[in-house]
């Protein structure tokens, strides 16, 4: 089997990855931090402050405003530089790597 030569031809596809990218240039899967097991109640849309508090606010389906937020939940755990901190579909708290570097201040 011929191999071309890379200086000639650039390199090859497999070894331009792009960021956290694997292989088969999927994203990572995130990572479960607690498991809470929340159940979301439907018209309510879920938060997280920058305590990792999760609150919930009531939409009002017709005018699309919120309610002032509640408390859900208090997470004891602490939040580190360069992760995004989400609720998964399972109701758990997970994150991710963050991708892009933030301004200075």
């Amino acid at each position: 089997m011929l191999v071309p030569d890379e200086k000639k031809h650039g390199a090859s596809n497999r070894d331009q990855r792009h960021g956290d990218e694997n292989v088969y240039g999927a994203k990572p899967a995130p990572e479960k931090v607690v498991r809470l097991g929340l159940a979301r109640a439907k018209g309510f849309l879920y938060l997280l402050d920058v305590e990792l508090t999760v609150l919930r606010a009531a939409r009002d389906p017709e005018t699309d405003e919120l309610a002032e937020p509640e408390l859900v939940q208090r997470i004891e755990h602490v939040r580190e530089a360069g992760w995004f901190y989400f609720l998964d579909a399972d109701g758990d708290l997970a994150r991710l790597r963050e991708s892009g570097q933030r301004p200075d201040k």
